[in-house]
């Protein structure tokens, strides 16, 4: 089922606003006060390795998710120092302080794109100011698998509030995914997290997995039980080409380590980022996922729900029929679920490559349940649940907790 009415869209990014072109790879939150806060690639040069501002909107609005949105708030600018390339927003909420933190990328600019360093900037007063970045690439200094390059996300990092462990509660914890230089054979594609127990004054590496398998951009879930799973698109890469399928871990300590991944089938779709949120609904826990519902294309936005972990789908809604490219979904607080993609037919620069526009949506999660059809049940696709034995120490093979780094808070 398509919902054509739409009523509660609005456009985030206009194509060619402050003539960047396109506005690419998106994060999503909300803050405590309520506030939903979308970060992007403001991209100057189309390619991935091109200058790229990094921006901020803040949307604010009524219950029924028809969000105004705010001026852009620069993050860090590209277009200084010949070109910068800054890349894969991240973001995340302290929900026991209010503290807003994204976390993002500055790529070395090259053509072998072999480096990068990471920074996290912090805000206290819901996403209008940020404090000055703190630099982490150093947390990554004795990296396994000869990693060089180092991506956080994109999307959005989780809070943990479900351990057994109770001291683990609270916890801000952050994916990454890794590889060698483009040149490298094999690249080695894989993931980590790295995590904060002090609302991101200070900073940790967890376990990492992955390589062998693939597994690149990333989201996180916690489960009820308290079970992290990461789940990733995967690559090509090695003599593996995974493209179309996800590839899921998960950690039953916190995010210290990960067990073996493994290749999950179910939810094919072509290679591309994609949202994952977990929600508890009237007794039963949800994974809800926003993915292109197409094999060859980027085409056709579509929500998938599962009510078994991801053992089986109940079903998928198409949220957009026109050329769907990157998303990010949302959990608000009032219950309604948000999701920012990018839209519309390549933009008219750069050869016409990338989303014509950025655009937000939200459901109301009974009506969302509805559209999403039963559909029959198929094998499980994003879900790693906690099992008794067989977990790996740090990765299957991990490399003992990096340095802690700190940060600053604003000014």
């Amino acid at each position: 089922m398509t919902d054509t009415t739409a009523a509660n869209r609005s456009v985030v990014w206009e194509e060619g606003e402050r003539s960047r072109y396109p506005h690419f790879v998106y994060a999503l939150h909300e803050s405590t006060a309520g506030t939903i806060l979308a970060y992007c690639e403001a991209r100057i040069g189309r390619g991935d390795a091109d200058p790229h501002d990094l921006v901020l909107k803040r949307g604010t609005g009524g219950d029924d998710g028809a969000l105004r949105w705010g001026q852009n708030i620069i993050i860090d600018n590209g277009d200084v120092d010949g070109g910068l390339c800054w890349a894969n927003p991240t973001a995340i909420t302290d929900r026991r302080t209010g503290r807003l933190l994204v976390l993002y990328a500055l790529n070395d600019g090259s053509r072998n794109q072999s480096t990068s360093r990471v920074f996290v900037r912090l805000s206290d007063d819901d996403g209008q100011s940020w404090s000055a970045r703190t630099e982490l690439t150093s947390l990554f200094d004795e990296a396994p698998h000869r990693w060089t390059f180092h991506f956080p996300g994109p999307g959005h990092g989780i809070q943990l509030s479900r351990q057994p462990s109770t001291r683990l509660n609270g916890r801000l914890v952050v994916q990454f995914w890794h590889r060698r230089a483009l040149s490298s054979e094999p690249r080695s594609y894989g993931a980590s997290v790295i995590f904060s127990d002090d609302g991101g004054d200070t900073w940790q590496t967890g376990g990492h997995c992955g390589v062998g398998m693939n597994m690149n951009e990333s989201r996180l879930v916690e489960l009820g039980d308290g079970t992290i799973v990461l789940n990733a698109r995967g690559s090509k890469d090695g003599g593996l080409d995974n493209r179309h399928e996800r590839i899921t871990s998960h950690s039953v300590d916190g995010g210290v380590s990960f067990a073996a991944p493994q290749q999950r089938g179910s939810l094919r779709h072509t290679p591309c980022d994609a949202g994952l949120v977990r929600v508890d609904h009237e007794g039963r826990e949800l994974l809800i996922y926003s993915h292109p519902g197409r094999m060859d294309t980027r085409d056709e936005l579509t929500i998938s729900i599962s009510d078994d972990l991801g053992r089986s789908w109940i079903g998928s809604h198409v949220v957009d029929a026109e050329r769907a490219w990157y998303s990010d979904l949302v959990l608000r607080s009032n219950g309604r679920v948000g999701v920012l993609w990018g839209q519309g037919r390549p933009c008219k620069v750069h050869d016409g490559w990338g989303p014509a526009r950025v655009v937000y949506q939200e459901y109301g999660l009974d009506a969302l349940l509805s559209l999403c059809q039963r559909q029959g049940r198929q094998p499980t696709a994003v879900s790693g649940r906690r099992t008794t034995g067989g977990h790996a120490s740090r990765e299957a093979g991990s490399a003992p907790s990096g340095p802690t780094l700190t940060c600053r808070a604003p000014n």
